[in-house]
């Protein structure tokens, strides 16, 4: 399997599945390192690191349209995320850090009209040379598609 890019839906190999006991519903990728991917499943609150070898892509019709799921992995995919950190979450509200390339004004504009009535706060700092630290705060989210 090659692996997905941050944002993905994701599911992990079956073998994986069954001990995380997180039923069927599809994961959001999170980051990737080296030998292993951060999965977060919303409707469960639960995140795991597991092999990257054991992670398979979804397509993004495999969630319904409008679930948080299908919200936060359109969301980390419109800013070509490089990792993203769960501050604080819950199943209505979520503080998220996000690592990304940066962007121009036209494009924070685009993000602060797509967020819409769920964007409560956000702060933008620099991260490093090649990197920005995004830091959003959502209120009213959409229900997850999935749960245990």
């Amino acid at each position: 399997m090659s692996v997905p890019i941050v944002g993905s839906l994701v599911v992990p190999a079956p073998i994986y599945r069954e001990s995380m006991e997180t039923g069927e519903g599809a994961a959001i990728l999170l980051d990737v390192r080296r030998s292993s991917g951060h999965l977060f499943y919303p409707g469960t609150d639960r995140e795991f690191w597991v092999p990257t070898r054991q992670i398979g892509g979804i397509p993004p019709d495999a969630v319904p349209e409008g679930s948080q799921e299908d919200y936060l992995s359109k969301l980390l995919l419109f800013l070509d995320t490089e990792a993203c950190a769960l501050v604080e979450y819950d199943t209505e509200t979520a503080t998220l850090e996000i690592t990304y390339p940066g962007m121009d004004r036209a494009k924070l504009l685009e993000l602060i009209t797509m967020l819409g009535d769920t964007l409560d706060d956000y702060a933008i700092r620099p991260g490093s040379m090649q990197v920005a630290l995004l830091e959003l705060t959502l209120k009213n989210l959409p229900p997850p598609a999935f749960s245990a």
